[in-house]
């Protein structure tokens, strides 16, 4: 008899529809990301409010902005690839 899955049935899409938002989501900001390396400027928020760096203004922290929203999409994509 062959194994079964967690989720079978109709049900079974429902249950892997929060996964691949995680992972289209991750995707997109690697599209954003790419899109502020060609462009050289960065929009991050903080709070209710935001700020654009620039890379030729402010190197250092349009570098950091641009490492964090990496990790991010990282997250996006692989934590829940187990699942």
């Amino acid at each position: 008899m062959p194994a079964r899955s967690r989720a079978a049935g109709p049900w079974a899409m429902l249950v892997k529809m929060p996964i691949l938002l995680f992972k289209v989501i991750g995707i997109l900001v690697l599209c954003y990301i790419g899109r502020c390396y060609a462009t050289g400027e960065v929009y991050a928020c903080s709070n209710i409010w935001g700020r654009t760096y620039r890379r030729s203004m402010e190197p250092l922290r349009y570098w950091f902005t641009l490492a964090f929203y990496f990790l991010l999409s990282l997250a996006l994509i692989f934590f829940f690839w187990r699942l």
